[in-house]
């Protein structure tokens, strides 16, 4: 292994050890620099195994600095510095001979120390390297070395002690502060410090310890990234600081690129970004998208899950749209009446749209496959459609309970079976209706009763005529199930005398049926799944690509035509055991943020959340909706997608709040990735941070919320100490992770302090525009 420490043997000229094994690389006459950030550091409470935020310094600019491909002349009795070696360029001599074993530090490799340690006779036969005193270290302000080491071999089995090491305490390994195997890393001088299963033999890897005030802790980074913190008592520390191995039965070999250490101070080095994302100042150059991404059906609208500022479909919607009577309130299943529903987009702050009947009414049904038309005539729907606009955008805008209504809006008033038809005197407004689709699945039969291409054409023509002659500001919408050349919305797109100022269309997957392959599989295709759920926004992608292309081929300007996905589910509207998972979670979240790429202008979602019978618990997707409700900002300023990790930064044009979303759709692997917010004009910075996850295990793409009672939650707290301009994103396997950044977050009812990856409290940074 590889091992860091103070000698207890204070070396003198005539010691018979000192031309053995040991290379003497320095008498380090080195300066001390008390910087500020030492005596800020003296303050720090330091404590058992937790890292400690620390300023970050990059190697290269440390005080001190070996390259492997820098060697003195010669060994000698003498003690050789650090600047001696800096200065000279032949190679080391082999130690073979020295004390009858086989240590020897090697010629250079390219650039490469060899270094073979621990020679087996005669004792003290072991090679290591002596660059430091005690003298040349102020524990005041602490100090840092990195170094960048291959383990060829070490005796890792034979317990601690057994290979190249940083240790203290002397040439037998007293102490030693930490160890490289070719398999683990070993601290404290101590089995019980080892962590194992850390690679150092496959490539080189970098290790720092940087060294707290007070000398007997510290932080360690392999490869940047935060290990652990220890806290060790330094066995007989005295003045001499080497490096090599103590032990003399580690027969270590082990190649190093370099040593570097700085004694102003401990210092975390800087992390490697994987991803910058240009936040622009205030977000501008992103893609702005419309929150009705995020509506649901009006059946749903009693649980509030909508939170405000998105959509809501109907009154009626899906196929019972066409048998629906808005005047009656019949053809559907029990839900809200039109000012029902109204109020309720009010009161949500949500855009209301209406799917108009092109089919004909029916008496009250439940079964949406045995309809029993009473009237499927043209004029009826005609009439139908022209009096719905001309209630909602004309007689609820105009005339409270109580008012005088002309004779025209009376008897539509008249027509209406339920009671109160009208806004009560200084009751709030209800929005008008803007969007309109015309029909629900046109070509779909609906109680044997089916359009063809033709006649759906007719009857929008017809039914957009009467509307637009109403009120001819609002905006109506050919539909389709999917957006192909044998639909009914095919010949509606490819006669330009027809409006269609929007196309509507369902693109649902059935990633439902993998779920329950792989929920009732004993060997399950879980790499198959993730594969499905991180692609879960493809089919809305091609079919948004597909209608492009057929409004192009008609010659149509495919800029002033709008989409709405009024409905839309990624594992099917069956499948409610899937529906209640996870998996669902992941996968609503990804077809959200390709909607808000595409600037989908809105969208409802259709499933296990619109039927009350299965609303007995809150599933995952649907506390994803609630928060997206609040974080999901209002412009898509970046994503980013590698494996199973897609992250995707968003803000909120009147707040100013930015939120980071990483979604994990591996079942069994963490995800984190380095991230750098630059040009983000914000003073005072707050984050909270969210995780959608299983609260007493790790989380499974399989976990069951509401029907299995598992227990998938978010937990929150607030973030101290966090740098946009550098942080790490972690996400735990299969789950969903919010940063809220902004200068003012709410914190949640029970606020849990930390920092990532540490468990620690410190300060808010102030922070600037960043370059």
């Amino acid at each position: 292994m590889l091992s860091l420490a103070y000698s207890g043997l204070n070396y003198p000229e005539n010691c018979p050890f000192r031309d053995y094994n040991i290379l003497f690389l320095s008498d380090l006459k080195l300066s001390i620099m008390n910087k500020l950030i030492g005596l800020i550091l003296l303050n720090i409470v330091v404590m058992v195994n937790v890292a400690i935020a620390l300023p970050i310094k990059d190697s290269g600019n440390f005080d001190h600095n070996y390259e492997g491909d820098v060697s003195p002349l010669s060994i000698g009795s003498g003690n050789l510095t650090f600047d001696t070696l800096l200065r000279n360029g032949s190679p080391l001599p082999d130690l073979g001979t020295y004390g009858g074993g086989a240590g020897y530090i090697g010629d250079s490799l390219g650039g490469i120390l060899d270094l073979k340690t621990a020679k087996a006779t005669p004792s003290p036969g072991n090679s290591y390297i002596y660059f430091g005193k005690s003298t040349d270290f102020n524990p005041a302000v602490g100090w840092t070395v990195e170094f960048r080491v291959k383990a060829l071999s070490s005796n890792d089995a034979s317990g601690p002690r057994e290979g190249l090491a940083f240790s203290a305490g002397g040439h037998n390994g007293q102490a030693a502060w930490l160890e490289i195997g070719t398999d683990r890393v070993q601290t404290s001088y101590s089995s019980s410090g080892s962590i194992v299963g850390q690679d150092n033999s496959a490539d080189f890897v970098t290790y720092r310890m940087a060294v707290l005030p007070g000398g007997q802790s510290w932080n360690l980074y392999r490869n940047g990234e935060t290990l652990s913190g220890y806290n060790s008592t330094v066995a007989g520390a005295s003045d001499v600081l080497s490096f090599g191995d103590q032990s003399g039965t580690g027969l270590g070999h082990h190649q190093i690129d370099y040593i570097r250490v700085d004694t102003s101070g401990a210092f975390a080095p800087v992390q490697a970004v994987d991803h910058v994302v240009d936040m622009g100042g205030d977000g501008a150059g992103g893609q702005s998208f419309n929150r009705a991404i995020l509506g649901q059906n009006f059946k749903i609208v009693g649980s509030e899950l909508t939170g405000g500022n998105s959509s809501i479909r109907g009154v009626a919607g899906g196929s019972f749209a066409e048998v629906y009577d808005w005047k009656t309130h019949e053809g559907v299943n029990p839900r809200g009446n039109t000012l029902e529903y109204l109020r309720a987009a009010r009161d949500l702050n949500s855009e209301p749209i209406i799917t108009i009947n092109v089919h004909g009414v029916a008496g009250e049904v439940s079964d949406f496959s045995n309809f029993s038309y009473t009237d499927t005539s043209i004029a009826g729907r005609v009439a139908h459609a022209e009096d719905w606009v001309r209630y909602v955008n004309g007689v609820l805008p105009a005339y409270r309970q109580g008012d005088s209504v002309p004779t025209s809006d009376q008897n539509i008033l008249n027509d209406i079976t339920w009671s109160s038809k009208q806004l009560a005197p200084g009751e709030a407004a209800v929005s008008k209706v803007t969007y309109w689709e015309i029909g629900n699945e046109p070509g779909g039969p609906r109680g044997g009763f089916q359009l063809s291409n033709a006649e759906y054409k007719e009857r929008y023509r017809q039914i957009t005529s009467a509307m637009l002659a109403v009120d001819p500001t609002i905006k109506v919408g050919a539909t389709a199930t999917l957006v192909r050349g044998d639909q009914p919305i095919s010949s509606v797109i490819n006669d330009l005398s027809l409006p269609i100022d929007f196309i509507v269309y369902h693109p649902y997957d059935n990633m439902g049926l993998k779920f329950d392959e792989v929920l009732n599989d004993p060997t399950p295709d879980i790499a198959g799944l993730e594969s499905r759920l991180r692609g879960s926004g493809d089919r809305i992608r091609n079919e948004h690509a597909i209608s492009q292309g057929f409004l192009v081929n008609a010659g149509r300007d495919p800029n002033q035509v709008e989409h709405v996905l009024s409905e839309w589910n990624p594992m099917s509207y069956l499948h409610y055991t899937a529906q209640s998972s996870q998996a669902m979670a992941l996968a609503s979240a990804e077809s959200i943020f390709t909607m808000a790429d595409l600037n989908i202008r809105a969208a409802n979602i259709w499933g296990t959340l619109v039927y009350d019978s299965h609303l007995d618990a809150e599933f995952p997707v649907t506390k994803l909706f609630r928060k997206m409700s609040e974080h999901m900002g209002d412009t898509l300023i970046d994503q980013y997608k590698v494996g199973n990790l897609h992250v995707y930064t968003v803000i909120d044009s009147e707040t100013g709040i930015v939120t980071v979303w990483g979604l994990n759709f591996s079942d069994s692997e963490d995800a984190s990735l380095v991230m750098s917010l630059s040009n983000l004009d914000m003073d005072e910075v707050d984050v909270m941070g969210m995780t959608l996850k299983h609260l007493t295990r790790d989380t499974s793409l399989l976990d069951i919320s509401g029907l299995s009672g598992s227990p998938i939650d978010w937990v929150e707290g607030a973030l101290a100490g966090f740098d946009p301009g550098l942080f790490t994103l972690d996400v735990p396997q299969a789950s969903i992770r919010l940063l809220v950044i902004g200068n003012s977050v709410p914190e949640p009812g029970t606020m849990v302090m930390i920092v990532l990856g540490t468990g620690m409290v410190f300060s808010v940074r102030r922070l600037k525009h960043r370059n």
